[in-house]
């Protein structure tokens, strides 16, 4: 049993290795996945100052974390001002390709917004998606490059879709602070 349980450990990298990487770069992003100042939906509602409607019940906790405080919590009507928002994905979901394509797909760059670039699918790869953005259009994960695309019209399966929440720092009328859970609010919505 010892002799066992040594041969796994030593081979525990090389398994890891494998399962990790493709082509030489990490073949699926960690989960939790966090995107950091990202939000869903065009109107991405609860960001950089805007005022929002809330449309039903919300506890704000003093911590992005459910296990801190209720600071305070909100109504249907409440009023908030939206500091700043964030995904944590809790599962990615998972998209087979069924036909070999070639897509010209929106990538996220740091510098200028985002770049074009052509991507090349295999029949009976995975695509992994992030989380949905707005209008069918999800951020996807393929061998180590992050794009956006609606998959609608794809040669492709869907698996599965992607399990995440949306936190909100939020400021109430009191001027108090918090952090909100896929906040209901009025307005667009992904």
């Amino acid at each position: 049993m010892v002799k066992v349980i040594a041969r796994l450990i030593l081979l525990s990298p090389i398994l890891f290795f494998n399962y990790a990487f493709a082509d030489g770069v990490i073949s699926k992003p960690k989960v939790p996945y966090y995107a950091w100042g990202q939000c869903i939906g065009e109107g991405c509602g609860v960001t950089n100052g805007h005022d929002v409607e809330i449309n039903g019940e919300a506890d704000v906790y003093s911590e992005r974390n459910l296990q801190s405080k209720v600071k305070f919590q909100l109504n249907s009507g409440d009023k908030v001002t939206g500091i700043s928002q964030h995904i944590v994905v809790r599962k990615l979901g998972i998209v087979k390709v069924i036909n070999s394509f070639s897509a010209h797909v929106e990538i996220p760059d740091k510098k200028v917004g985002s770049i074009h670039k052509e991507l090349k699918f295999k029949a009976g790869d995975t695509i992994y998606e992030i989380y949905p953005t707005s209008e069918g259009y999800s951020l996807f994960w393929y061998k180590g490059v992050l794009f956006w695309d609606n998959a609608e019209n794809r040669p492709v399966k869907v698996i599965s879709y992607s399990d995440f929440d949306e936190w909100q720092k939020v400021k109430n009328k009191k001027g108090q602070f918090g952090w909100a859970i896929n906040l209901p609010y009025w307005g667009e919505r992904a």
